[in-house]
């Protein structure tokens, strides 16, 4: 039986019989024909219905008005569930609409752009401190590509960030440069996710925020850093000459005169305290070789990254016992910058250091290689890895890590850096540096 013939059998028994069994049966008929999506008009239409069949039956025009009258409390509640259903509607409503009202007063208050963009790119929505912070209206965006907003050199990035969202991707934070309307460029650091429904991406939602100081400061922050990391390379380089030149060359001296005193002679005894003079003489003269070497080496100034960490890691190998495998078949250029150059040396140096002292390991590798406009170093290890709590508390010194001495390094030159370590499973440390330029 369906709604219709089931309210006009409930009505008649209402009407011939009464009772609150009845209208207990008119309300049932309400939540069913919510449920089956009927509205209030298809109900009244079916009341009317059955209204008149009853109507024809009457005799007297009193019995008429008596069955209206009873059929009229029927339908007020068959009605019931149909008046707190408009209700909670009309409550989800004013909620929803204090939602959006405070939402809206949120998105125009706050401090960073906020912004929502088509599937295609083109822009939908900019909150008003876009005009604040880029000079633009809102109204002059709205509607185009945001691609014309992106610095040229950013833009295939910024694509590729794009496609990861309109994927379904919520990706890490990124930068990127946007054109204000006096023609420069601001950075932006930018939060993105996608906008779904049915759990497909309908659009993008992201919020910028203008970093443009910031980045500024920490630029002249790193300049400064490598003017004295350079001060200290130079002073390096001064005392590794001095060493070599002048110590050195005395002490060689020194080994020469003993030698000669050391002819045959019947003083036994002082010729072997000669001998003996002699040897450690030669001794310090290897120590300071090394110590001349160890603060700034030769051969990076004089034959480049490649051949001066090849040298480096041999000496380690020889030295210590360990076997050290270096690879740099994969650069692309034979010379970088003086800070590219030695700030990876001294990374290396470093990390063999630590992997020699702490790592207890039996091999290790060193492997260099760039990747478009970045370096990339990567060392290894197979030795009992790291303690992190106890790597972030220390320092570079002795009985320190180094690891914030090597990450220190690396965010001078505006690069990046990553220690991955397992009990047991050995370390790898890499390094990532933008590359400028080469020099010759």
């Amino acid at each position: 039986m369906n709604i219709v013939e089931e309210y006009k059998s409930a009505l008649r028994n209402y009407l011939h019989n009464g009772g609150e069994e009845s209208l207990r049966r008119a309300y049932e008929l309400g939540r069913k024909a919510i449920a089956e999506d009927l509205g209030s008009i298809d109900m009244i239409i079916t009341h009317q219905q059955a209204l008149q069949e009853l109507l024809r039956a009457a005799r007297t025009a009193d019995d008429s008005a008596q069955l209206t009258e009873a059929a009229s409390t029927f339908l007020a509640e068959m009605f019931s569930p149909f008046e707190m259903t408009f209700l909670g509607f009309r409550d989800a409503l004013n909620t929803i609409q204090q939602s959006e009202e405070r939402y809206r007063t949120m998105i125009e208050s706050a401090q960073d752009v906020i912004y929502t963009l088509s599937t295609d790119g083109i822009i939908k929505s900019l909150n008003p401190v876009f005009e604040k912070v880029t000079g633009w209206k809102p109204s002059d965006w709205i509607g185009k590509s945001f691609t014309s907003l992106v610095h040229p050199e950013d833009l295939p990035f910024a694509l590729s960030m794009f496609e990861r969202v309109v994927g379904g991707e919520t990706p890490p934070v990124f930068e990127i440069r946007l054109r204000s309307k006096s023609g420069e460029y601001l950075v932006g650091e930018f939060t993105t996710s996608p906008e779904s429904y049915n759990g497909k991406a309908i659009g993008v939602f992201g919020i910028a925020r203008d970093i443009t100081e910031r980045k500024r400061v920490q630029d002249q922050l790193r300049a400064l850093a490598k003017r004295v990391v350079e001060a200290q390379e130079e002073e390096r380089r001064r005392l590794a000459r001095e060493l070599h030149d002048d110590l050195c060359q005395w002490l060689s001296g020194l080994k020469l005169s003993l030698g000669l005193l050391e002819e045959p002679s019947k003083y036994k005894s002082i010729q072997n305290k000669l001998r003996q003079l002699k040897q450690q003489v030669n001794t310090r003269i290897i120590e300071v070789r090394r110590m001349s070497i160890n603060l700034r080496p030769s051969a990076l100034d004089d034959f480049g990254l490649n051949i001066a960490l090849e040298r480096l890691c041999e000496d380690y190998e020889k030295i210590h016992e360990i076997k050290i495998t270096f690879n740099a078949n994969d650069l692309t250029a034979e010379r970088y910058s003086s800070e590219v150059e030695i700030a990876i040396y001294r990374i290396v140096q470093e990390a063999l250091w630590n992997i020699i002292k702490h790592a207890k390991a039996s091999k290790a590798g060193v492997r260099l290689f760039q990747i478009n406009k970045t370096i990339v170093l990567e060392v290894r290890d197979n030795g009992i890895g790291i303690d992190h709590k106890k790597a972030k508390s220390q320092k570079s010194q002795d009985g320190g890590l180094g690891l914030i001495s090597m990450k220190e390094r690396s965010e001078v030159l505006g690069g990046k850096f990553q220690v991955e370590s397992s009990p047991g499973k050995g370390t790898k440390i890499r390094t990532e540096l933008p590359v400028e330029s080469s020099r010759s």
